[in-house]
């Protein structure tokens, strides 16, 4: 058990810091640690890659990834991190934190974590992620801009505008005398709108 909490820890923490540092252009920040990344869609294809501290993580070029496809990584600390605490923010509500122990002494790690597998859920976006790893012998942490793609359609923000949108119409007619609410349902689907007759 012990062991398999402290690679969960070490492949969360060193997955997380690698994924955040991104593209082609401007700089992703790390400090005490390293790390490449390839992120591909779900047929395989690659999407893009990073390596860090290196160029892109920015907001103007993020690391992009698809939310149906995987990132492979691979990651190194500067020196022997154990035991210790890591922190992931990426400014939601899911952002998460834990300790871990590293009893088998690791100073790298690589994986190929399924993106949607690691988020609860569905959510596609522009985030700014930091990532801390503190512990006896050092610490390595880093920040940077990551593109999740996917369509919006069935996000949560998608239910919420739709349920928006349905109470908009509710609304409408509810604040509507009935004589104008009929005449404006005619006038729409009668084909009153703009090209309309």
């Amino acid at each position: 058990m012990r062991k398999a909490a402290s690679l969960v820890v070490a492949t969360a923490a060193a997955s997380v810091f690698t994924i955040l540092l991104a593209g082609p252009a401007g700089a992703a920040t790390a400090t005490g640690c390293s790390g490449s990344a390839t992120s591909t869609d779900k047929n395989g294809i690659p999407v893009d890659q990073v390596a860090a501290p290196g160029p892109g993580g920015t907001k103007d070029n993020p690391f992009k990834i698809a939310y149906d496809g995987h990132v492979k990584w691979q990651g190194k600390t500067d020196t022997l991190i154990k035991p210790g605490k890591y922190e992931v923010d990426i400014g939601l509500p899911f952002s998460f934190s834990g300790t871990f122990k590293n009893g088998d002494n690791k100073t790298q790690s690589s994986g190929n974590e399924k993106v949607s597998d690691r988020m609860p859920v569905k959510i596609t976006g522009l985030f700014k992620v930091d990532v801390k790893v503190t512990g006896t012998g050092g610490s390595c942490s880093g920040s940077a801009w990551l593109l999740i793609s996917d369509s919006p359609l069935f996000t949560p923000l998608w239910f919420a505008s739709v349920v928006l949108l349905l109470l908009a119409v509710l609304l409408f007619y509810m604040g509507v005398p009935a004589n104008e609410a009929e005449a404006a349902a005619e006038w729409v689907l009668g084909g009153g709108g703009p090209g309309g007759g």
